[in-house]
């Protein structure tokens, strides 16, 4: 692992160590401006897709693509980007969004953007996304020290929803004010400036051994999944988050559950997702402290059983205000759940060895979303949303259950610097 550009020292608040980090105050930058132009670039598409062909259906396939190129490519880009320097990699991924998000403005505003060429762009720009993000999880904890990890994930983290929150808010301006084109055309500015913040941050160098021939791919290819079948908490994380993705294919039910079962429109809709982000972004600057009393295992374990049984009382209220309330303890539970072992993983897994973890834990986990997406409809066309819901926390619950029934996960923790001894 590398040296972290900050070294700790207790004397100095959590906060005032990570902000003096140059690095992560760079990184953490590129990423607010990047998220905003995403929130750009995704309703602008899912207008013009929707405005095109007036079908939800098509506009489904929208989903269906943000998740194909993680499953098929999820582990060549963690290859990638640990055969590679990541600072290349990170600048090359902003820098060819770049170019297609402002090729298919062009596009739009000159020519016609079909349904076609928008999924096609949605499928290059998640591409890089793939590509850029085991790069990114890598990275950090070389430029952080350990026992600030989770207090950094956790604030790149809310940053990262409020700038899509506050993205999506002006995205509908922008569209309404200038158009789709220029709402895409904002996008590939952000790019712009992500890959700025990257050269200005700085990132470590690492001495990478060169290995440019396919058996040595390969090789280095399978090392990856070596890594999480031999190392016991890996291969159990691995399995959780697949499990837990099963609960995934009800997010459309939102929806019909919205109009349905509580009697409310698109209005009432929107503030419903937006508690949801609410409760990001209230435990993203607080999980390292959470995780400091419990433990990140136990805090994993005691999370997604909130988020669980969360889930499911959003189902047996027959008062929207009471459902919103419980979408912002959803909001908790998923945020606490997932930063809490991302970061130890982050630590666990050897440097060299980051981005192939991350590019198949995170294929293997995403694969099981089209089908539980498809399970999810159905059932919902034949018993209603609200049964569907229930049964996916229930399922959240359980698996959170199980989790605490695992020992490596259970007694997991992350450092601890000496002023929490």
């Amino acid at each position: 692992m590398q040296t972290s550009s900050v070294s700790p020292n207790p004397d100095r608040s959590t906060y005032r160590r990570l902000f003096t980090n140059r690095t992560w105050v760079f990184l953490l930058g590129g990423n607010t401006v990047s998220g905003v132009g995403d929130a750009f670039f995704n309703l602008a598409v899912i207008w013009i897709i929707y405005a095109a062909s007036h079908s939800l259906l098509q506009t489904a396939l929208i989903q269906v693509v943000w998740h194909l190129d993680r499953v098929l490519l999820g582990p060549i880009a963690g290859t990638v980007a640990d055969r590679r320097n990541r600072t290349h990699v990170l600048l090359a991924m902003n820098l060819g969004s770049a170019i297609v998000t402002a090729t298919v403005a062009i596009v739009f505003h000159f020519i016609h953007l079909s349904v076609a060429i928008a999924l096609v762009a949605v499928f290059i720009l998640n591409t890089g996304k793939t590509f850029g993000s085991p790069a990114a999880y890598s990275v950090m904890p070389d430029i952080v020290p350990p026992d600030l990890l989770a207090t950094a994930s956790g604030l790149m983290n809310t940053v990262g929803n409020a700038a899509s929150v506050a993205g999506s808010a002006l995205a509908g301006l922008v569209i309404a004010a200038v158009g789709g084109a220029g709402a895409i055309m904002g996008d590939a500015v952000s790019f712009l400036c992500a890959a700025l913040g990257i050269s200005l941050a700085r990132l470590p160098q690492r001495t990478i051994e060169r290995t440019s021939t396919a058996s040595h791919f390969r090789q280095d290819l399978m090392e990856g999944w070596q890594t999480i079948r031999d190392t016991p908490l890996l291969r159990a994380m691995t399995i959780l988050g697949m499990a837990l993705n099963i609960s995934s294919g009800v997010g459309p039910l939102y929806v019909a559950l919205i109009r349905v079962h509580f009697q409310q429109g698109a209005g009432a809709f929107g503030v419903f997702e937006a508690m949801t982000t609410v409760g990001v972004l209230i435990s993203g600057p607080l999980i390292g402290r959470v995780e400091r009393w419990v433990g990140a295992g136990r805090l994993f374990a005691l999370a997604w059983v909130v988020a669980g049984l969360a889930t499911l009382a959003i189902t047996q209220t027959t008062t929207i205000a009471l459902a919103d309330g419980f979408a912002v303890i959803l909001g908790v539970g998923m945020t606490l759940g997932s930063i809490a072992m991302g970061t130890v993983t982050q630590l666990l897994v050897p440097d060299d060895l980051r981005g192939r973890y991350w590019g198949f834990q995170s294929a293997t986990a995403v694969s099981v979303i089209p089908i539980s997406a498809l399970v999810a409809g159905w059932l919902g066309d034949h018993i209603g949303a609200a049964p569907v819901i229930a049964g996916a926390g229930g399922w959240l619950a359980a698996v959170g259950l199980a989790s605490a029934l695992v020992p490596t996960v259970r007694q997991t923790t992350l450092p601890r610097s000496s002023a929490d001894a």
